[in-house]
């Protein structure tokens, strides 16, 4: 681990000073969320991984060096921080506090980071993992479901269990029947947090608005129908299959020009093509699965168009007449035999000129 953080920063610093090299710049290093498959080898002693509401899924490294700034030297910082925090903090550093928006949840850590002693903040703070289907019931709209409260030292898991990881780090000792008062008051804090963040109208899948420039849909902006998802570029390289459903909003009726692709349209590359397999300096790419791609399925509403595809095409476009307002949109590549394959990987989608 740290040869891999060594390499990195190293390599971070190399290049911030390429850019800047008269003024040096800030550098966090910092990972997007808890343990994944290297947890089986090291987790620092940490419960549970990426998605889970115990630390292992949320409790992240951050580095910050800044010498010409005074921040560097080796040292820990406690405190419970967040990445809500770095707005602020960035903004101090640079002397730029009178921009900042009013009503932030994050604080400056400045003060922490300049080793003035108690000047922690004290605060609340919520971690909440989401499943991908979003309409399964199971998966109700509660503030504790999937969820943790953060305390100073304590953490409230699924507004039952309750961790000291002061004296707890691995909570492995569920302390919620000695400290009936603390589950209280990080309940409390948590149900009045909560419609803050998901108000009674509350949208799980917002619907893309279909207005005067073009918009790219892909399997992220869709509501899964199926426990067939993707979530990253190595998926599609793979040919996961992927069934979802786009909501659409037309701000005025109009004829809706949809252009589906299976690779990005940069590439240039046929729908029936593969693609070599790509490494950059911390990421390798698979090779690009070659689908048996024939025809292009679209229905919105009661509406359905099934296209072929013509040979070495690089997409198939639809165009479709649509009044204005919400829409429900699947668009699905089919084989020979006309079976659904997967949705569509990239979806332009634009007002057709008249």
């Amino acid at each position: 681990m740290k040869r891999i953080l060594t390499r990195l920063l190293s390599s971070f610093a190399i290049t911030a000073w390429s850019f800047a090299a008269e003024r040096p710049n800030v550098i966090i290093l910092l990972t997007d969320n808890g343990g994944t498959g290297g947890v089986r080898i090291h987790n620092s002693g940490m419960r549970g991984n990426k998605g889970d509401a115990y630390e292992g899924g949320h409790r992240v490294p951050c580095f910050i060096r800044w010498p010409a700034g005074g921040l560097g030297g080796g040292r820990d910082v406690g405190g419970l921080t967040a990445h809500l925090d770095l707005l602020p903090t960035l903004a101090e550093l640079c002397g730029l506090t009178a921009h900042l928006p009013q009503g932030l949840d994050g604080h400056s850590l400045v003060p922490l980071l300049r080793g003035k002693a108690g000047t922690a903040p004290d605060r609340f703070l919520f971690v909440r993992h989401d499943s991908a289907i979003k309409d399964d019931p199971r998966h109700r709209p509660d503030p504790f479901h999937d969820a943790a409260a953060l305390h100073q030292q304590w953490r409230l898991i699924g507004g039952r269990e309750l961790y000291d990881i002061q004296d707890d780090p691995g909570q492995r000792h569920d302390v919620s029947a000695q400290h009936p008062a603390i589950v209280a008051k990080l309940r409390s804090a948590q149900e009045e947090f909560w419609p803050k963040v998901y108000p009674a109208n509350y949208q799980r899948r917002r619907p893309v608005i279909i207005g005067s420039e073009e918009v790219i849909l892909t399997p992220l902006d869709a509501r899964p129908t199926t426990t067939d998802s993707i979530a990253q570029q190595a998926q599609v390289r793979q040919g996961r299959p992927s069934f979802g459903e786009w909501r659409i909003h037309l701000t005025q009726a109009a004829i809706v020009h949809l252009e589906a692709r299976r690779w990005p349209r940069e590439t240039g590359a046929a729908l029936t093509a593969s693609l070599p397999a790509h490494s950059g300096p911390f990421v390798k790419r698979p090779p690009g699965k070659a689908i048996p791609i024939h025809a292009l399925r679209v229905r919105i509403g009661e509406i359905e168009h099934t296209v072929p595809a013509t040979p070495d095409a690089v997409s198939i476009t639809v165009k479709v007449p649509l009044p204005a307002g919400l829409h429900t949109l699947t668009a699905r590549f089919l084989d020979a035999e006309g079976r659904e394959i997967t949705d569509a990987y990239f979806l332009h989608l634009s007002k057709a000129q008249p």
